[in-house]
C-alpha cells in the first residue's frame, strides 16, 4: 500500500496510457494508481484508452468476470479493446466532477497510531460517477457473451483451441482483428500468396503448415462446412466450398481462395446453381479429351455469369470455382451412365439451352462453337446440330407466340461488329426461367451413388417440393425448423451450417422460431448457446 501511494505521487503522463495498473475489487486496496491516473485523464480532457477502461470495469463491485473472461483471458482483452474503439473511438473522455481525489492507508505496524488518511486535491476521482461505468460494464458484458460459445467449447475441449471448430465459434470482430495466433499466421499466409485478377491457387497441404488443426486425410462434410466458415470470417471465401457446389474441399487438393465482398451470400441462389452445375458440365467435357483450352471454357462459360442474374459475389465465386474445375478435374464416376439414362429430350434440351445461352448476345465466336461441340459429344448429341442450334438461339426468339397479321416487314439492321453490345432482355428472361429445368436435369446427372446431393441448395424449392408452414412460420424457417427437430441438440457451428442452406441469419432464425412457439405453446423450441437444446416436448407436436 505504501509503495502504491508512493508511485502514485508521480504521473509519467508521456507513458500513463502504455501502463495500466493492476487493480483488485478487495476492500483492503484503494486501487489508488488507477483512479489518479483516470483522475487526471479527466483533468486533461484525455480519452481513456482500452486498457485503462477495462481495469476500470475490472476494480468496480457490480461486475462479475464469468467464466468466458478468466477462461478466455487474453481474448476477453482483445475483443473488449476491438469494441471500445468500435463504440468510443480513441476513448471515453470525462468530464471532472467535484469530487476530489481521496485515499486512506493503514500502517502495517501497530506502533502507528490509526489510519492516514491523504487527499489529492487538484485531481477528480471519477471513480464514483455511474453513468460513463456503466457503459463499461455493459461493454464488458457483451464481450463476455460474445465469448460464451468458444469458452463452453474449450471447457469440453481443453486441449483443442487452434481446431476449426473451435476458431469458428470465436466472435467474427475477434477474429477480423487479429484475435488469435492461428489466424493471425492464416491471414499473413494468404496475403502473401501470388493473386491474379482476385484470385489465388494454393494447395491444402500448404495452408496445413500454417493451420496444423486441419485434418490431414480424410476431410469430412462436417469439417469442410467449419473450414470454410472461418475463412470466411477471416474475409475469404475458398473453392471448392461444399455450401455452394456438390464438390468438397481435399486433404491433396488444389484450393483457389479470394477476398469475399461485404454484401456475399452466405448460401447459393438458384441462379448461382445452375451456373455451377453448368460450369460442372463443361469441366467434365474439358478434362475428357485433354483438349478444350481455357479460352475456349471461359468463352463458353462466361455467358452464364453475364446471364443468369448473378450478383458482382457470386460472379466473383463462379470464377473461383471455375479456376478450380481447370485445375482440379472433377469426378467423373458413373457420369457417362447418368448422362445416358437420361431420355434423348432431355439430353437435346440440355444441349440447345447451352446454345441459346453463347447465342444470347447475337454473336458467337469460333471458340464456342468448338467447346459446344464437345459439350454435345459428352451428351451424345452430334455435333453437326451445334450449328443449327446456335443458328436458331440468334435468330429466332426463344418464346413462341401466335402470329399477328401485319402489312409488310421490317428490314433488320445488319449487326455491323460495332458500336454497344444490345441484348435481348426477353431472351434473358426466358433464359432464367429454363435455367431452373436445366438445373434439375444436371442435379440428376451430378448425384452421388448414394442419392446425396452435396450442394446446399440446388435448385429453387418452388420447382422441385412442396411448401410447408409449421408454426406459422414462413418457408424457409419452417424448413430450418423441421431440420432441427430430427435431434435433441445441435452445436453452433451445425445450426449455422442448416440456417445458411436456408438462407437465414442464425441467431435471428432461432429468435424467429422461439417467438412462435412462445405464441403457439407458451415455451421456447431452442435453448442455449453450444449446444443448442431441442425442446423435446415440442418436438412430438411441431409437424408440416
Amino acid at each position: 500500500g505504501l509503495l502504491g501511494i508512493l508511485r502514485a505521487a508521480t504521473i509519467d503522463s508521456d507513458h500513463l496510457a502504455d501502463n495500466p495498473p493492476d487493480v483488485t475489487k478487495s476492500y483492503e486496496s484503494s486501487n489508488l494508481l488507477l483512479r489518479v491516473g483516470l483522475g487526471w485523464m479527466a483533468k486533461n480532457a484525455r480519452p481513456i484508452p482500452s486498457a485503462w477502461a477495462l481495469a476500470w470495469v475490472k476494480s468496480h463491485d457490480a461486475f462479475y468476470e464469468r467464466t468466458p473472461a478468466t477462461r478466455c483471458h487474453d481474448q476477453f482483452e482483445r475483443l473488449f479493446a476491438v469494441r471500445y474503439r468500435g463504440q468510443f473511438g480513441e476513448g471515453v473522455i470525462v468530464k471532472p466532477n467535484k469530487t476530489t481525489l481521496r485515499a486512506s492507508y493503514k500502517p502495517a505496524s501497530a506502533s502507528f497510531p490509526g489510519d492516514v488518511d491523504l487527499t489529492v486535491p487538484d485531481l477528480p476521482d471519477i471513480t464514483v460517477l455511474k453513468q460513463p461505468v456503466e457503459k463499461l460494464l455493459s461493454l464488458a458484458n457483451q464481450c463476455i457473451d460474445e465469448l460464451d460459445p468458444y469458452s463452453r467449447y474449450l471447457g469440453r475441449n481443453p486441449e483443442a483451441g487452434e481446431s476449426v471448430a473451435a476458431l469458428t465459434l470465436l466472435p467474427a470482430a475477434l477474429i477480423q482483428h487479429g484475435g488469435h495466433p492461428t489466424l493471425e499466421r492464416i491471414a499473413v499466409w494468404i496475403k502473401s500468396l501470388p493473386f491474379t485478377n482476385g484470385l489465388a491457387l494454393a494447395t491444402f497441404r500448404e495452408l496445413r503448415e500454417v493451420w496444423s488443426s486441419l485434418p490431414a486425410t480424410d476431410i469430412t462434410k462436417r469439417d469442410a462446412v467449419m473450414f470454410s466458415q472461418c475463412l470466411a470470417r477471416l474475409g475469404y471465401g475458398v473453392e471448392p466450398d461444399i455450401r455452394f457446389s456438390s464438390h468438397q474441399v481435399r486433404a491433396d487438393g488444389q484450393i483457389v481462395l479470394f477476398a469475399l465482398p461485404d454484401n456475399a451470400p452466405a448460401a447459393p441462389s438458384a441462379p448461382y446453381t445452375s451456373s455451377t452445375l453448368l460450369a460442372h458440365l463443361g469441366a467434365v467435357t474439358a478434362h475428357a479429351d485433354n483438349q478444350v483450352t481455357l479460352e475456349e471454357e471461359q468463352a463458353l462459360m462466361s455467358h452464364a455469369a453475364q446471364t443468369l442474374d448473378l450478383s458482382e459475389p457470386e460472379r466473383l465465386r463462379l470464377r473461383a470455382y471455375m479456376k478450380w474445375l481447370l485445375t482440379s478435374p472433377p469426378e467423373t464416376s458413373g457420369l457417362k451412365k447418368r448422362i445416358e439414362a437420361l431420355p434423348a429430350e432431355r439430353r437435346s434440351l440440355l444441349g440447345l439451352f447451352l446454345a441459346r445461352l453463347v447465342g444470347l448476345d447475337g454473336q458467337i465466336a469460333p471458340a464456342e462453337i468448338t467447346a459446344l461441340q464437345k459439350v454435345y459429344r459428352q451428351l451424345g448429341l452430334d455435333p453437326k446440330s451445334v450449328f443449327t442450334d446456335t443458328h436458331s438461339a440468334v435468330t429466332e426468339p426463344v418464346s413462341m407466340q401466335p402470329a399477328q397479321p401485319v402489312l409488310g416487314f421490317a428490314i433488320p439492321i445488319p449487326n455491323t461488329g460495332t458500336g454497344k453490345l444490345r441484348i435481348n432482355m426477353d431472351r434473358i428472361r426466358a433464359m432464367e426461367v429454363e435455367s431452373d429445368q436445366v438445373s434439375v436435369l444436371l442435379r440428376d446427372i451430378f448425384t452421388s451413388d448414394d442419392g446425396e446431393i452435396l450442394t446446399a441448395a440446388t435448385v429453387s424449392e418452388s420447382s422441385l417440393v412442396f411448401k410447408v408452414r409449421v408454426l406459422d412460420l414462413d418457408e424457409a424457417h419452417s424448413r430450418f425448423t423441421l431440420s432441427l427437430i430430427e435431434r435433441d441438440f445441435w452445436s453452433r457451428v451445425d445450426l449455422e451450417a442448416i440456417a445458411s442452406q436456408h438462407s437465414l441469419m442464425p441467431d435471428g432464425a432461432i429468435d424467429a422460431v422461439n417467438e412462435a412457439a412462445l405464441n403457439l405453446h407458451g415455451e421456447p423450441l431452442l435453448e442455449g448457446d453450444d449446444p443448442v437444446e431441442v425442446n423435446p416436448q415440442l418436438r412430438s407436436v411441431i409437424q408440416p
